[in-house]
């Protein structure tokens, strides 16, 4: 696929818009913001199983009893349930969430994180950079690197805005540091792949949300997980029995 890719410095060309083809769902525990065509982001995960609150009569965290004044509510992040007082409201775009939403003090640090790469990190990839390309014995300059909005796979521009070509699909597994001018990442499919520029602040930006997409996508998640709730452990929430409705 780099085959085209030598020339150079191409023009940028705008990637495909967020808001195109994407349709408001009612979700479980909110407004969600998804594709038309029904495939979920790579970055997204599906809302975890609630676990019903028919039976439960305390909170799974302080163990405060249920009544009329304290009211029950789930964990969007995690599906248990929990009082108003040992849950916080945060946004929670893992889940394409489009307000914030009740996460329990467990998962709080790992949403905080996540929404902090949605925030910063993850528009740094998806705007894209020029950078020198050095691959599999060859060196393309001028090439733009970004991650696409729909396909959610780093792509190359090649010269003169020609149509995406793909050299390497998401995840990438490792990221080394090429001096202060770039980035050698790996991936599954073309191994590794070395990203140079002369601008120092773009390599910096680069480095710090590639990192922080491999901890979201791979890295142990900053959360403290009961063992009685081994379902917690699971990243799409794991199992259990569906809850009655949103709370």
């Amino acid at each position: 696929a780099c085959s085209e890719m030598a020339g150079a410095a191409v023009p940028r060309q705008p990637r495909d818009s967020m808001g195109t083809n994407m349709i408001l769902k009612k979700g479980k525990g909110g407004m969600q913001l998804v594709r038309a065509d029904g495939k979920q982001s790579f970055f997204q995960l599906e809302e975890p199983v609630w676990i019903s609150d028919k039976n439960v009569s305390v909170c799974s965290t302080c163990g405060n009893k249920f009544s009329f004044v304290v009211r029950k509510h789930h964990c969007r992040r995690s599906g248990i349930v929990l009082c108003d007082r040992c849950c916080v409201t945060i946004p929670l775009e893992r889940f394409a969430y489009m307000d914030p939403v009740r996460v329990c003090a467990w998962w709080k640090d790992q949403c905080e994180y996540e929404s902090e790469f949605f925030a910063k990190s993850l528009p740094t990839l998806r705007s894209g950079a020029v950078f020198t390309i050095e691959h599999d014995g060859k060196r393309y300059p001028g090439v733009d690197v970004g991650v696409s909005d729909t396909d959610d796979r780093m792509v190359f521009t090649a010269e003169g805005g020609k149509p995406w070509e793909v050299v390497a699909e998401l995840p990438v597994q490792t990221i080394r540091m090429k001096d202060d001018k770039g980035l050698t990442l790996t991936t599954k499919r073309t191994g590794e792949i070395t990203l140079l520029t002369e601008d120092k602040d773009t390599a910096k930006r680069w480095r710090k949300a590639i990192k922080k997409m491999i901890k979201v996508l791979h890295g142990k998640p900053k959360a403290t997980i009961p063992k009685e709730f081994p379902h917690m452990r699971l990243p799409s929430g794991g199992d259990g029995a569906a809850a009655s409705g949103p709370a």
